[in-house]
């Protein structure tokens, strides 16, 4: 007579821990943002003794995470936490990577953000320059306007040592004056 017979399989389950960030950011120099982090288990199997790290190419750039440690990740469970980006450098491309490791089962990920500073001094000049040049059109379509040239010279040479506002102030003091010329002339 034939006996029974027992037949043990053992199924293999995915182990996946998934990071998602924006892929860049872009700030001024020394300025600070807050930047979304989910930490997510997109495998079969419950994650546990999670650990999240984050590091800067650059002494410039501090990161901290508003969390870094995960008791477990259930199947399908994300997790929010914030990356707080400081920056105190020069402007220029940098990059900080983030790292996501599960003790058991051991699993880890990694993502870059790519962060660009901005020169908020030269975005400043750009925007100055281009008003200061939106000023000249105007007053040559306008020649009421022409006697208050003088106060776009101020502004080009305030613009030349840096002081931006107060060349924006007097661009746009001499345009809403050329304003009020043309409106005048317009009544009488």
């Amino acid at each position: 007579s034939g006996g029974g017979g027992v037949i043990i399989t053992k199924e293999t389950k995915i182990a996946s821990l998934s990071l998602l960030t924006p892929p860049s950011v872009s700030l001024y120099s020394d300025a600070a943002i807050k930047t979304p982090v989910t930490v997510g288990n997109k495998g079969e199997v419950t994650l546990h003794d999670i650990t999240l790290e984050a590091e800067s190419d650059s002494g410039g750039i501090s990161v901290r995470l508003s969390e870094d440690k995960f008791d477990e990740l259930a199947v399908d469970q994300e997790e929010k936490v914030i990356l707080d980006i400081i920056t105190h450098t020069e402007p220029g491309e940098y990059e900080i990577t983030l790292t996501a490791e599960s003790k058991e089962p051991e699993v880890t990920t990694s993502t870059k953000i790519y962060v660009n500073l901005i020169d908020i001094e030269a975005a400043n000049k750009s925007y100055v320059i281009t008003k200061i040049v939106f000023a000249k059109d105007l007053f040559k379509e306008n020649p009421e306007c022409l006697e208050l040239q003088d106060i776009l010279k101020e502004a080009e040479i305030a613009l030349k040592n840096k002081e931006y506002r107060k060349a924006n102030a007097l661009t746009e003091s001499a345009v809403n004056a050329c304003k009020d010329l043309v409106t005048s002339m317009g009544r009488a």
